[in-house]
């Protein structure tokens, strides 16, 4: 089995931490640094009648838990549903990767290569039909709730017809059908666009299964199951992780790198966001009840005069290559006074959990020389020119 990485997806999502354990799915086919999604059908049923797009991924995530040898809730995977609300749309709440694939928990089954493939509009046509439960087993039912168009938009009908998740409209047409509008549904055995916008035929109170995605997953190399925040399979998340990470470039204008495994929010793009992902992941799998701070250049959670010595040694501005381990805390290369600045505002030599950190008087003492004395360095490192 392929040691594998979990990327979150959804930025508006709370970032779970869970230790890691069981295995989770790794499609067949799937190498070292291939991205991908899985998706099932729940087994069990859930209302229409919420207008919060939270509460069907509540539903999703509880389903999902009840089998993690496959769904990987274990192992820190997030699931979505595959749904809209009025002001949610399907696509923007359970994001799919634009060159990531979505398998089913079979490990086998492909369903669609990728973002294009998935909201095709009346053109789509999927590999396979989403037709399997979070236990790789047939669903029992027919239809499933989504308020979703083919695009991967609400259906937003004004009254009559095809509704989002959580609204209907009852009589006024048809007397022989007093179901006026509804949220759509999609048919689970459907590769075309009724997979997801079937039509309506159910009020908002009738329990019905949805479609779960997954978060981006993505595999490295090791053999075996691990965390996200171990980027080179050595069963640790630890500096050489997070220095792999800030080695990718600047990390506050940013670095385009859709599908990649550094890319922990899935946004398309390395930043800051990331930073924060893995050392909040990377404290979760040592064991922390709080995240790494990112002055912390030895990950020994506090922030002291080795993190200062490391800091100063490398003090460098305007450089490049600075990374986590030589005090770069905030990702731009270099290792200046924005940095220093980070240091002495979070400086914590008798550890953190949490807590604000106050510096004693004399630790004030010694960063402030520290600081006279990088002015200095600065200084004579960029000598002003004699005016003549």
């Amino acid at each position: 089995m392929f040691r594998f990485v979990i990327h979150l997806v959804a930025l508006a999502a709370p970032f779970v931490t869970v230790t890691s354990a069981l295995a989770v799915v790794v499609p067949t086919g799937l190498g070292s640094g291939d991205s991908y999604h899985l998706a099932f059908v729940t087994r069990d049923k859930t209302s229409a009648e919420s207008t919060d797009i939270e509460s069907y991924n509540t539903f999703v995530q509880e389903q999902a838990v009840l089998n993690p040898t496959l769904t990987g809730t274990d192992e820190n995977v997030l699931w979505y549903a595959v749904g809209s609300t009025r002001t949610v749309n399907a696509r923007d709440n359970a994001v799919v990767g634009a060159d990531a694939p979505v398998y089913l928990l079979d490990g086998v089954t492909k369903i669609a290569d990728g973002f294009a493939d998935l909201w095709a509009g009346t053109s789509v046509s999927l590999d396979n039909s989403l037709s399997l439960t979070q236990f790789a087993t047939p669903p029992t039912s027919i239809f499933i709730w989504s308020g979703t168009n083919s695009m991967g938009t609400a259906n937003l009908s004004s009254c009559h017809g095809m509704l989002p998740l959580g609204e209907s409209c009852v009589g006024g047409g048809n007397p022989q059908d007093p179901v006026q509008g509804a949220p759509s549904h999609g048919r689970v055995q459907s590769t075309d666009k009724e997979w997801i916008n079937a039509g309506f035929s159910a009020l908002p109170f009738t329990k019905r299964p949805m479609y779960a995605l997954s978060s981006l997953l993505t595999v490295s190399g090791s053999g075996t199951n691990g965390p996200s925040c171990d980027f080179n399979g050595d069963s640790a998340c630890d500096l050489s992780d997070v220095d792999d990470l800030f080695g990718q470039g600047n990390l506050v204008m940013g670095v385009s790198a859709p599908g990649s495994a550094y890319d922990l929010t899935g946004n398309g793009t390395l930043n800051g966001e990331d930073i924060d992902a893995w050392l909040a992941e990377a404290a979760t799998e040592n064991g922390h009840a709080s995240p790494y701070i990112a002055s912390d250049t030895d990950l020994d959670r506090d922030i002291d005069l080795t993190d200062y010595t490391t800091l100063t040694s490398h003090f460098n501005p305007g450089a490049s290559g600075g990374l986590f381990s030589t005090g770069d805390g905030d990702g731009d290369g270099d290792i200046d006074l924005g940095d220093y600045n980070q240091l002495t505002g979070s400086f914590t030599p008798v550890g953190y959990s949490g807590a604000t950190a106050v510096p004693e008087p004399e630790a004030w003492v010694i960063l402030s020389l520290g600081l006279v004395a990088l002015t200095l360095l600065r200084d004579t490192r960029h000598p002003h020119e004699d005016e003549s």
